[in-house]
Parts: C-alpha cells; sequence; structure tokens
C-alpha cells in the first residue's frame, strides 16, 4: 500500500484516490448547494451570499439554526423558528439513505480495504476530508442515524464510484477493485429490501468521478445512469429525492492550470449540470408523488471561491493537504486535498442543505 503522499502523486497524474478514512486526492469532487425542482429558479449568487455569510470573524463557522432560518427566510418565507422546525421534524424524516462517491462515503471503502485505504491521519476515520462529512452533519442536525451500509447503516456509497455499475476501466492504483458505482448501490438497495416510507430522505451524489476519474465524456449517459438509479428508488418507495448537480470542477486544484483542459472540464460540467435538471423535471412529471430536490453545487461552490472572506476562507486554490505537510488552518481552506472540500466547508454545506430542506415540503404520510 502506497503511503498518502504516493498516492497524491497517482491522484495529480489523472488517477483518483478514494475512499474513507484518510484520503489523498480522489475524483469526487460533488459539493452541494441546494435547488428545489419545484421552485426550478436558480437562487441569485447575491442572495446566496447573503443567506450563506454566518461564519464568525475566528472560530468555527455558526451552523445553528441562525443559519437555516436566514437562508430559509431570505428564499422562501418560512419565516420563524417554529416554521423551520416543523418543516424538519424527526417525525417527517425517518431515516436517510445515502448513495454515491466519496463524498458521501461514510467508510464504506476504508472498511474493504481491511483499513487500509485510505491511510489515516491525516484524513479522518475513513472519510475524505480532515473531520465528519457534510452528510454526517446534515445526518446530525436532522437527529437520524448514518452508518456505513457494510455495517448495517443506511449509507451505500463508496469511495471511487461512477453513476454506473461499476468503472468501465480497472481503477487507479491504490483504489480497491469492484468499487460498486451508483446502480449497483441502488441494486444492493433493492435486494435488501430496508424499510421505506414516504418520509424518508434519499440522497444521490455522483458524476465527478466519471468524468474526473476515468474521462468520461459521454454526459447523456452518465445522466441516464442517474435517471435509471433514482426511478428504482422510486419503485422501492422513495419520494423526497435529493441530487446534486456538479461543482465547477474546473476550479479544482486537480484540474491543473492547462488552458484546454480547464475549459474542457468547465464546458463538461455545465453541460452535465444543464441537462440534470432537465432530467430531473420529466421524472417529476412522469412518477406521480416523486419530489426530486436539487442542490445546486455549482453556485455554491463557486460563490465561497468569489467571495472567500464572506465565509471565513482564505485559501481557495490550493489542497491544505500537499505531498509534503499539511496546512496549519484547514478552517481557512476550501479544499482539504486536491478534490475533496474541508470539514468546515461541509458544514457550510451541511447548513445549506438544510436549509433547502426546511424550504421543501416533504411528502404526508400516507
Amino acid at each position: 500500500m502506497a503511503d498518502c503522499h504516493t498516492q497524491c502523486k497517482i491522484c495529480r497524474s489523472g488517477d483518483m484516490a478514494t475512499g474513507s478514512r484518510s484520503r489523498c486526492a480522489g475524483s469526487d469532487s460533488s459539493f452541494f448547494s441546494p435547488k428545489p425542482l419545484q421552485c426550478p429558479h436558480r437562487f441569485p449568487e447575491g442572495e446566496v451570499m447573503d443567506t450563506l455569510h454566518t461564519r464568525r470573524a475566528s472560530g468555527p463557522p455558526v451552523w445553528s439554526s441562525l443559519f437555516a432560518l436566514a437562508f430559509v427566510v431570505a428564499a422562501s418565507g418560512l419565516g420563524t423558528p417554529a416554521a423551520l422546525a416543523q418543516a424538519l421534524s424527526p417525525a417527517n424524516a425517518q431515516r436517510l439513505y445515502v448513495f454515491g462517491d466519496s463524498l458521501v462515503d461514510l467508510g464504506n471503502v476504508f472498511i474493504i480495504s481491511r483499513g487500509t485505504f485510505p491511510p489515516s491521519p491525516p484524513y479522518f476515520e475513513g472519510r475524505l476530508s480532515n473531520g465528519p462529512l457534510w452528510i454526517e452533519d446534515l445526518a446530525a442536525r436532522l437527529n437520524l442515524p448514518l452508518q456505513p451500509s457494510l455495517e448495517g447503516g443506511t449509507g451505500y456509497a463508496f469511495g471511487g464510484a461512477t453513476t454506473g455499475f461499476k468503472p468501465s476501466q480497472p481503477p487507479p492504483p491504490g483504489i480497491p477493485p469492484g468499487i460498486p458505482g451508483v446502480l449497483a448501490q441502488v441494486a444492493t438497495f433493492a435486494e435488501t429490501r430496508p424499510p421505506v416510507a414516504p418520509e424518508d430522505l434519499f440522497f444521490v451524489v455522483a458524476g465527478s468521478n466519471d468524468i474526473l476519474l476515468f474521462g468520461e465524456s459521454d454526459i447523456d449517459l452518465l445522466l441516464d445512469n442517474v435517471a435509471t438509479a433514482l426511478s428504482e428508488l422510486y419503485a422501492q418507495g422513495a419520494r423526497t429525492i435529493v441530487v446534486t448537480n456538479l461543482p465547477p470542477l474546473s476550479r479544482t486544484p486537480l484540474a491543473g492550470s492547462d488552458p484546454q483542459q480547464v475549459a474542457a472540464l468547465g464546458v463538461l460540467t455545465r453541460t452535465y449540470n444543464r441537462k440534470l435538471e432537465r432530467r430531473l423535471q420529466l421524472l417529476e412529471q412522469t412518477q406521480p408523488g416523486l419530489k426530486p430536490i436539487l442542490l445546486d453545487a455549482y453556485a455554491l461552490v463557486l460563490a465561497l471561491i468569489d467571495n472567500p472572506a464572506r465565509f471565513g476562507l482564505t485559501n481557495v486554490t490550493e489542497p491544505c493537504l500537499t505531498e509534503t505537510a499539511v496546512c496549519p488552518d484547514p478552517e481557512q481552506y476550501l479544499f482539504w486535498d486536491e478534490v475533496h472540500p474541508t470539514a468546515a466547508v461541509g458544514r457550510i454545506l451541511a447548513d445549506y442543505a438544510y436549509a433547502v430542506l426546511a424550504r421543501s415540503t416533504l411528502p404526508a404520510a400516507r
């Protein structure tokens, strides 16, 4: 097993390291920023900035109800703490099911690698970050349990996962073979037939690995995979499904500085995001009772990059974890490694997702 710095070099050359507890660079660069499909307008950047800015001048970000309340008041009119609490009562959301890549992998890859991948420290307990993932922060706020599926939990995501059943080619060095893609994860879920209620929340986070890790440029193929996954989850009883679009992949440290590569990543990302929104709208129209919620990672990450000081960040271009050292203050960095966000940014993402869920009306119990 190569050490972390060797893996980072592998990732830098175009391969992506994924996993759970400690990881170098990975291709799962799906950040999250939300947009409910029922109101398909995109939040103005100024509104995103005003409502997301709740960080203290020093110390960790404020992720109390003030954040969610500020966003919800600005974006939707749920104007009181009582209304917010009612919108996201634990009695509404009974379970949280998660499918996708390393941005939401709670440790499945770490488990199948027998604790060797990714190395930890510097990574945190099987997560591709320096602390708990955003989805864990969100689950805690919703008072919902969330554990890896390989430990009997509802987190089916695997670091390195693509949108399909499995990668079209062997994984990069260091990544365990046989990583199940999103379609395979959903198939496992369907086979085990866990309990599903209309109020349960489902998250699907994928697409970055297909492009960054395996060089896939057939955007329609990726979207077919995502749509198939959502349709299968719907058939299993899922009604509220949260889907992330792609963050600006061309702005990650992994993208490098080659103008052609940066431009190509930009085109692929924007094309995917535009078509994803249309696919979700079509699914909503054709699947009675389905409520897809689109988390607009692209807009949120651009807001962080373009206005770092507003969020207590000082470095939004370089990774905190390099081949030789870890930065002294990860709380001020956007990127933990060459593609994954720090835990500090994860808390911002969780705040954003929480607010969007509060804005959306969860389906009533049958």
